[in-house]
């Protein structure tokens, strides 16, 4: 997305924003408009539509922005949720899923992110820094 428009349509009924997933509404120093899920959706006139399927990749702010989408209740328009969670601190995501979990959500698969990988002087090989989790809503 860094070279391309402001709106940038992929292919038929999909379309990129160059907008960022956060807890707030706001633009950052460098530019980057973020903004919550439900601001995004009133901007696009989504607030009548469910989500499907939301896919969220958010570099780790995943601990700030799971919570505000939760208490905001706009996850009770999605059906099934893909999240990136990335290895900052196991104690804050592991209260994200049970938020999720308290919300309605069940995991239906778990993976290691092999893209994400880290390593330190003391461990022998490298480390996945990223899990994928799917979920789907169990109450509609």
């Amino acid at each position: 997305m860094r070279d391309k428009a402001e709106t940038y349509t992929y292919a038929k009924d999909i379309t990129f924003y160059m907008i960022g997933l956060s807890a707030t509404n706001e633009v950052l120093p460098n530019q980057w408009k973020i903004k919550t899920l439900e601001q995004i959706r009133r901007d696009l006139s989504h607030t009548k539509r469910t989500i499907d399927i939301l896919k969220i990749d958010i570099e780790g702010s995943e601990c700030t922005t799971l919570p505000q989408m939760v208490h905001s209740r706009t996850l009770r328009f999605v059906k099934q949720m893909q999240i990136e969670l990335h290895g900052r601190g196991i104690s804050d995501n592991l209260k994200v899923l049970r938020m999720l979990y308290e919300d309605g959500f069940r995991i239906f698969m778990r993976d290691r992110n092999l893209n994400c990988k880290y390593s330190r002087k003391r461990l022998s090989r490298e480390r996945t820094f990223c899990t994928e989790i799917s979920m789907y809503r169990a109450n509609s």
